[in-house]
């Protein structure tokens, strides 16, 4: 188990950062990753994601979830450089928004056949999905991926035994309990439902993220025909929320 240190340089202790009005319980892990907590706190995925988008030269990936995030550091990194987190004027978001999310129906025959294993049809799956508002658990592992609550026991679908080489960008999966969102293209072992029809991730803007983690998602499958119709009407997921 790894030990936990108090983060020191030149006698400084740092124990606390400020971001806003986060108060963030500061931990370092062999001198290899930061963690920083608020156990009462339920939005630091929306401040990971602000770390993550200042590319701070001492941090090779952000890892957040609901009141932890993770930080893997680099040999660039020191107290100092850690304190900038406290330039970051973070507010709490404690409103809910639900989010339509349309996506192009797809799915890959591993998914069909792990249904037809445990006796469900496509039909059973996708009801389960798109008729909840459902959460969002965490984003990480990956940039840009996100991972949504939970799924009832019956619809948990076992991961792939030999994972695909590349799963494009933009797919909606399952893997276990999650439904999860590969916003860049990835090797991994969950099983495709389908292609968004807009991003929810776009690492070349300021604020990459379309949703924030205090947001539910509703997904709303639609065929390829009425999929490229919404791309041609609507420039974003954003202009497609906010439509009339």
């Amino acid at each position: 188990m790894l030990s936990t240190f108090t983060l020191t340089c030149k006698a400084i202790t740092l124990k606390y950062l400020q971001s806003g009005n986060i108060k963030l319980e500061v931990q370092v892990f062999n001198k290899d990753f930061v963690l920083l907590t608020n156990k009462e706190e339920r939005s630091l995925c929306d401040l990971g994601h602000q770390i993550r988008s200042k590319k701070f030269d001492f941090i090779n990936d952000v890892i957040a979830t609901e009141n932890e995030i993770y930080l893997d550091i680099n040999d660039n990194y020191s107290v100092g450089k850690l304190k900038k987190i406290e330039q970051i004027q973070f507010t709490a978001i404690n409103t809910t928004k639900s989010i339509q999310v349309p996506f192009i129906l797809n799915p890959e025959n591993s998914l069909l056949e792990s249904l037809r294993n445990k006796k469900l049809t496509l039909q059973d799956f996708l009801g389960h999905i798109t008729t909840q508002n459902i959460s969002i658990a965490m984003f990480g592992f990956i940039p840009g991926f996100v991972y949504m609550r939970e799924l009832d026991k019956k619809y948990h679908i076992a991961r792939k035994n030999k994972p695909s080489i590349s799963i494009p960008c933009h797919s909606l999966a399952v893997g276990g309990k999650y439904l999860g969102i590969y916003s860049n293209p990835s090797p991994g072992g969950w099983h495709i439902i389908g292609q968004l029809v807009f991003p929810v991730y776009d690492e070349s803007k300021s604020e990459p993220f379309f949703i924030s983690s205090s947001d539910t998602i509703k997904l709303i499958p639609v065929d390829k025909k009425s999929g490229n119709e919404l791309k041609e009407k609507f420039d974003n997921l954003h202009d497609y929320n906010a439509r009339a």
